[in-house]
Protein backbone atom coordinates (compact mmCIF):
# COMPACT_ATOMS: atom_id res chain seq x y z
CA UNK A 1 0.00 0.00 0.00
CA UNK A 2 1.35 3.44 -0.88
CA UNK A 3 2.75 5.24 2.14
CA UNK A 4 2.74 2.11 4.27
CA UNK A 5 5.48 1.85 6.86
CA UNK A 6 5.54 -1.93 6.50
CA UNK A 7 8.88 -3.24 5.34
CA UNK A 8 8.87 -4.47 1.77
CA UNK A 9 10.01 -8.04 1.35
CA UNK A 10 12.87 -8.22 -1.13
CA UNK A 11 13.79 -11.11 -3.34
CA UNK A 12 15.48 -13.94 -1.48
CA UNK A 13 19.17 -13.82 -2.43
CA UNK A 14 20.23 -16.64 -0.08
CA UNK A 15 22.32 -19.20 -1.96
CA UNK A 16 22.26 -17.22 -5.21
CA UNK A 17 25.40 -16.79 -7.32
CA UNK A 18 26.13 -13.26 -8.50
CA UNK A 19 28.76 -11.35 -10.42
CA UNK A 20 29.10 -7.60 -9.92
CA UNK A 21 31.46 -5.37 -11.85
CA UNK A 22 32.97 -2.18 -10.49
CA UNK A 23 32.95 -3.56 -6.98
CA UNK A 24 36.10 -1.81 -5.81
CA UNK A 25 34.11 1.30 -4.96
CA UNK A 26 30.80 3.12 -4.97
CA UNK A 27 27.61 1.39 -6.04
CA UNK A 28 29.28 -1.89 -7.02
CA UNK A 29 30.87 -2.13 -3.57
CA UNK A 30 27.56 -1.50 -1.83
CA UNK A 31 25.78 -3.97 -4.12
CA UNK A 32 28.32 -6.70 -3.35
CA UNK A 33 28.06 -6.06 0.37
CA UNK A 34 24.24 -6.14 0.25
CA UNK A 35 24.09 -9.39 -1.72
CA UNK A 36 26.64 -11.07 0.56
CA UNK A 37 24.69 -9.90 3.63
CA UNK A 38 21.65 -11.62 2.16
CA UNK A 39 23.54 -14.91 1.82
CA UNK A 40 24.63 -14.77 -1.82
CA UNK A 41 27.94 -15.98 -3.21
CA UNK A 42 29.25 -12.90 -5.00
CA UNK A 43 32.07 -12.62 -7.52
CA UNK A 44 33.67 -9.20 -7.76
CA UNK A 45 34.59 -8.76 -11.42
CA UNK A 46 37.64 -6.51 -11.53
CA UNK A 47 40.84 -5.96 -13.52
CA UNK A 48 42.90 -4.90 -10.53
CA UNK A 49 43.59 -7.78 -8.15
CA UNK A 50 45.13 -5.61 -5.43
CA UNK A 51 42.17 -3.21 -5.26
CA UNK A 52 39.67 -6.06 -5.47
CA UNK A 53 41.25 -8.06 -2.66
CA UNK A 54 41.43 -4.95 -0.46
CA UNK A 55 37.73 -4.24 -1.06
CA UNK A 56 36.83 -7.89 -0.43
CA UNK A 57 38.75 -7.84 2.85
CA UNK A 58 36.84 -4.73 3.95
CA UNK A 59 33.49 -6.20 2.95
CA UNK A 60 34.19 -9.47 4.77
CA UNK A 61 35.26 -7.56 7.90
CA UNK A 62 32.00 -5.57 7.78
CA UNK A 63 29.99 -8.77 7.38
CA UNK A 64 31.73 -10.39 10.35
CA UNK A 65 31.14 -7.32 12.53
CA UNK A 66 27.43 -7.54 11.79
CA UNK A 67 27.38 -11.33 12.15
CA UNK A 68 26.26 -11.75 8.51
CA UNK A 69 28.48 -14.64 7.48
CA UNK A 70 26.19 -16.75 5.28
CA UNK A 71 27.31 -15.05 2.05
CA UNK A 72 30.76 -14.86 0.53
CA UNK A 73 32.76 -12.62 -1.80
CA UNK A 74 35.35 -13.78 -4.33
CA UNK A 75 37.53 -12.05 -6.90
CA UNK A 76 37.19 -12.84 -10.60
CA UNK A 77 39.66 -11.25 -13.02
CA UNK A 78 37.42 -9.44 -15.48
CA UNK A 79 38.38 -6.81 -18.04
CA UNK A 80 35.30 -5.66 -19.94
CA UNK A 81 37.39 -3.76 -22.50
CA UNK A 82 38.55 -6.96 -24.24
CA UNK A 83 36.00 -9.57 -25.41
CA UNK A 84 38.63 -12.33 -25.24
CA UNK A 85 39.25 -11.58 -21.57
CA UNK A 86 35.51 -11.49 -20.89
CA UNK A 87 35.22 -14.94 -22.45
CA UNK A 88 38.12 -16.18 -20.33
CA UNK A 89 36.44 -14.86 -17.17
CA UNK A 90 33.16 -16.54 -18.17
CA UNK A 91 34.95 -19.85 -18.70
CA UNK A 92 36.63 -19.53 -15.30
CA UNK A 93 33.29 -18.83 -13.64
CA UNK A 94 31.71 -21.83 -15.38
CA UNK A 95 34.45 -24.06 -13.96
CA UNK A 96 33.52 -22.93 -10.45
CA UNK A 97 29.74 -22.59 -10.67
CA UNK A 98 26.86 -24.50 -12.24
CA UNK A 99 24.75 -21.39 -12.62
CA UNK A 100 24.75 -17.59 -12.45
CA UNK A 101 21.66 -16.00 -10.94
CA UNK A 102 22.51 -12.30 -10.80
CA UNK A 103 24.56 -9.99 -13.01
CA UNK A 104 25.21 -6.49 -11.76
Amino acid sequence: MFGSREELELTDFYGKVAIVTGGNSEIGYVTIQFLAEQGAKVYMGSRNEEKALKAIEEIQANLCQRNKTDGSVHWLRLDLSDPRLVKRAAEELLQKEERLDIIG
